[in-house]
């Protein structure tokens, strides 16, 4: 665990890691010995770290600056990461804050610009530290959780509990102890998969988790559903469980420590017995170890466990041995409590001039940390104005690169709309060409269908006129028999309503192909329509012993224009008998697929040659050449034509299907009724 919560240890962190060499010896080895860019950096971040141990910072800058002119030559930007960071820590070390807080987001912003997110982690943790030393706890906890979540990702669960440890110990001061028992645990959880659970991590979460549960109030109890007695219980198995850490590392000093803290819980508990045992134990720890700071602090327990039980001179004994160490050691809070306390002993002995000395020692002593609680207190104020200053210029390169950015999207709008605007009139004009091409092609073909009809009305409908004129002058002379009237009769109705059918056909074209004619759509019973059609055409189909079968469902509608139906089912019909052979059938059917009714018209004669069924079926509605039928009937190639039209019209379509020899099929497909 390379950086364990660094909280807690960072004021001895660069001490323990920096090399014990000789200034001298440094400041000796010639530069022309330095081969690389990158040993050179090492040895001047070598040297400005023992010019900070010796607290010259003079010094410190001047070799830090060299670190940085050759470590901008290095091809790697974690050598300058690594310079700002360690100056940094010099800083942070020597509790120059301010200056400290410089290198580190110098550091954090290069890392940012190569997204080296372990080293951004690492310095958001060491951020951390520094804003917690100066008790700006919001940001502390901010640094913290950018920290964890980038730690997280990287899947470093040994930096995660650094940071679980350090936000839990930032909870516990801002009193906010359940929040601080949550976060300590985390960090325990991850701490016991380390080393069997025996290391320094482990003893200090125990610790903490002990302190956490004794500065709980009723709400907090309430808060994590725990009793008083529970919470006592509490404290005493996270004390014995660091005990037991604690010996495991023989940690002597932590061993001693921790059986003081036992005693000052059995001193609240009010178990004197206890405590003094506990007591006793830590000062022979202490004393063997020659530990100040452990030995001042088990003096000043044992001084308040004799004040509490009224033994005032042996607590004035403890309480002048606590601070005799605590002055030498220049331990301001130890000291403070000593001579308050050492101040009632005195009063309570009667000695009230001691009493009086040592309560003005005391004023002083308090004097003394207050100037540095008020240091600490400029320095984040300090370190807060010049976050804002930093974040008001960020601001405002943000508001003016808001703006460039809105010039360029206007800009690109603006010539995204002009390529648009040309990008739809060229579409346009491609399909204006189309449309043009389209229309042309459609005018040839209307022209060589007007051509077509000129040719039938030309011939087509003279030739029975002129019939009829002969028959009429022949009736006039009386110069026929009955026998022939007759025959010339029935031929002369033959024709005529050949031409009676051309001239409904042509007619019907016409009107479609005028401007603003639209179909009339109704839900139409198709059976009854087909019908209608069929009855008249039976009679026909009878002379050349045709059979027309319909078995079109009874119940089956369409959407359809009636007159136009009907049109299209007569032509197909004519048709069917017209190629058909002696005695055979038409039979008219219908079938459902999805959203259409088919109605198909099929016969069994001649069927229909490849090429005109390939003209039949294309997309283009040309007039087709006429074909005789089998009793060497003539057509005019208009009615295809004009079922097709009508076909699209009803917004049908037409499609035909045939072999030649085996007879013709014509599937009308027609959308089911709305």
């Amino acid at each position: 665990m390379k950086r364990f919560f660094l909280l807690i240890l960072l004021s001895f962190s660069f001490l323990s890691k920096a090399q014990k060499l000789n200034l001298d010896s440094l400041l000796a080895v010639p530069e022309k010995n330095l081969k690389t860019d990158s040993i050179k950096t090492r040895h001047y971040v070598r040297i400005f770290k023992t010019y900070a141990k010796q607290n010259d910072f003079v010094k410190v800058k001047e070799y830090a600056e060299k670190a940085f002119a050759t470590a901008k030559n290095y091809k790697d930007h974690s050598l300058t990461v690594d310079v700002y960071e360690r100056l940094g820590l010099c800083y942070h070390g020597a509790a120059k804050y301010i200056e400290a807080e410089k290198p580190y987001l110098k550091a954090l912003d290069i890392s940012k610009q190569n997204n080296d997110k372990l080293q951004i982690a690492n310095l958001h943790l060491n951020l951390g530290a520094l804003y917690t030393t100066v008790a700006d706890y919001n940001k502390a906890l901010e640094s913290n959780k950018t920290a964890l979540d980038l730690y997280k990702s990287l899947g470093r669960l040994d930096d995660m509990s650094s940071c679980y440890m350090n936000m839990g110990n930032i909870y516990k001061e801002l009193k906010q102890y359940p929040k601080a028992v949550e976060y300590i645990n985390k960090a325990n959880a991850v701490f016991v998969k380390f080393e069997n659970g025996i290391h320094y991590g482990t003893y200090e979460a125990n610790l903490n988790l002990a302190e956490a549960y004794l500065s709980c109030g009723p709400s907090d109890l309430k808060t994590l559903g725990i009793s008083k007695t529970k919470q006592m219980n509490l404290i005493l198995k996270y004390l014995n469980e660091a005990l037991r850490i604690s010996k495991g590392m023989k940690a002597q000093d932590l061993i001693g420590d921790t059986h003081t803290k036992i005693g000052k819980f059995h001193d609240f508990q009010g178990n004197a017995k206890k405590a003094l045992e506990q007591y006793n134990i830590a000062l022979k720890i202490a004393t063997s170890e020659e530990n100040n700071y452990s030995l001042s602090e088990v003096y000043l327990s044992l001084g308040s466990h004799y004040l509490e039980g009224k033994d005032f001179e042996k607590s004035k004994y403890y309480f002048e041995k606590s601070l005799s160490l605590s002055e030498a050691s220049k331990l301001l809070e130890f000291q403070k409590e000593a001579l308050e306390k050492l101040s009632l002993a005195n009063e309570q002995l009667g000695d009230y001039k001691s009493a009086y000395k040592n309560h003005q020692k005391y004023v002083l002593v308090k004097d003394q940390i207050l100037d540095q609680d008020k240091e600490k207190e400029i320095t984040r104020k300090q370190l807060k104005i010049d976050f804002d200053i930093k974040e008001y210029d960020y601001k405002i390169k943000q508001e003016f690169d808001e703006k460039i950015k809105w010039i360029l999207a206007i800009a690109s709008t603006f010539l995204l709309g002009l390529l648009v605007i040309i990008f739809l009139n060229q579409r346009k004009t491609k399909k204006l060409n189309v449309l043009i091409s389209e229309q042309k092609t459609e005018l040839e073909q209307l022209g060589k269908v007007k051509d077509k009809m000129f040719s039938l009305v030309s011939h087509d409908m003279r030739s029975p006129v002129n019939a009829l004129i002969s028959f009429i002058t022949i009736l006039e002379n009386k110069e026929i028999s009955q026998e022939k009237l007759g025959l010339y009769a029935a031929e002369l109705k033959n024709q005529l309503t050949q031409t009676t059918n051309l001239m409904e056909n042509m007619l019907n074209w016409a009107a479609s192909q005028m401007q603003g004619y639209k179909p009339t759509l109704v839900d139409a019973n198709i059976f009854m329509l087909s019908e209608d059609v069929l009855v008249n055409m039976r009679q026909h189909a009878a002379l050349k012993g045709i059979t027309i079968i319909n078995t079109i469902r009874k119940e089956t509608e369409a959407s359809v224009d009636t007159e136009m139906f009907a049109l299209i089912i007569r032509n197909l019909v004519a048709n069917a008998i017209k190629f058909s052979k002696k005695n055979g059938t038409v039979e008219l059917y219908d079938l459902d697929e999805n959203d259409q009714v088919v109605i198909s018209v099929k016969d069994s004669g001649m069927g229909i040659a490849a090429d005109k069924l390939s003209q039949i079926n294309t997309y283009e509605n040309a007039l087709l050449e006429s074909t005789a039928g089998t009793q060497n009937e003539k057509g005019t190639g208009i009615g295809i034509m004009l079922c097709k039209t009508f076909a699209k019209l009803i917004n049908g379509k037409l499609i035909a299907e045939s072999q030649p020899g085996n007879g013709s099929e014509f599937k009308l497909s027609l959308p089911k009724r709305a």
